[in-house]
């Protein structure tokens, strides 16, 4: 890798899929080189992944997928979804930090409203935190998932990788392709199968990230839990379905969840256009399913 070129690949593990996207940032620009989706056989579940059988369908999955892309260096991001990590999100002392001090206090800040709610377990868990627009995000994950992830990834090939929060990658990505304007509420979702990630944003801030199970009607699952999730932010009083709201989805079934919420509700819903991350010119070939993936590898990028 030349001096002033870095490349990034980010990986998202779906619920029977392995979505992988790998940027290269060369002269400020970020330039698409590669993008995979490869089927598992067998479902992706961090609960079922002490099986040797699941285990070793995940590492071929993975491995089948850094061939297809021709890794060669960079650094590889992991996402974690919420149901894979415990998010809690709490006000900055400092908004926006100045300095490096002010930042660090604002991560003991957030370090600590986490350690309120898990107590003696704390040591259990690896804790991250991030600065979300002008909110304070902390997730934490069990270090021994964590260390169970490392050594698939080491197998599959891809040597020592990083892990990042889904949320994070998509509302930064999201903000990068300014998608967070042209309505007082937008609403990001990550659909990953039997599940879903959900950020509310008001006026550009994010307010709210939950987690959505979605049973076998995906759309009316996901709509009842968005309605959960937008009450709390909309004004009082308001309904929902009046309420200027804007919905971008990533992850899969894509089409079928915008088609169904936009005949159920009077929101406007599309895919995340995530190609606006990308040098003009650069169209990607993958769909929004990408979207998360590219997040993440954008993200580490930026860092």
């Amino acid at each position: 890798m030349g001096a002033g070129r870095a490349m990034a690949t980010g990986i998202q593990l779906a619920e029977r899929a392995v979505h992988a996207v790998c940027l290269i940032r060369e002269r400020g620009a970020l330039r698409l080189a590669g993008t995979v989706s490869q089927r598992a056989e067998q479902r992706i579940d961090p609960a079922s992944l002490g099986n040797e059988r699941n285990r070793s369908a995940l590492i071929a999955a993975l491995a089948e997928a850094r061939r297809r892309l021709g890794l060669a260096g960079g650094t590889v991001s992991v996402g974690l979804s919420s149901g894979g990590c415990l998010l809690r999100m709490a006000p900055l002392i400092f908004s926006p930090p100045r300095n490096r001090r002010q930042r660090r206090a604002n991560a003991e800040h957030l370090r600590w409203e986490m350690a309120q709610a898990l107590g003696d377990q704390m040591a259990q868990f690896a804790c991250e935190t991030a600065m979300v627009g002008q909110q304070g995000l902390v997730a934490v994950a069990r270090r021994e998932l964590l260390d169970l992830y490392a050594r698939i990834f080491a197998r599959a090939g891809f040597g020592k990788a990083r892990f990042d929060v889904e949320a994070v990658a998509l509302y930064n990505a999201a903000e990068a392709c300014g998608l967070l304007v042209g309505a007082p509420l937008i609403v990001l979702v990550s659909s990953r199968g039997a599940a879903a990630d959900v950020l509310v944003i008001r006026d550009g801030v994010l307010q709210q990230v939950g987690h959505c199970p979605m049973d076998a009607q995906p759309a009316q699952s996901l709509q009842a839990c968005m309605r959960e999730q937008c009450q709390s932010v909309a004004d009082g009083g308001e309904r929902l379905d009046q309420y200027p709201l804007r919905l971008w989805v990533a992850g899969e079934r894509v089409s079928e969840l915008c088609d169904a919420l936009g005949q159920q509700t009077a929101w406007s819903a599309a895919p995340v256009p995530w190609h606006r991350l990308l040098a003009e010119g650069d169209e990607p070939a993958g769909s929004a399913q990408l979207a998360v993936a590219a997040g993440l590898a954008a993200g580490r990028l930026e860092q």
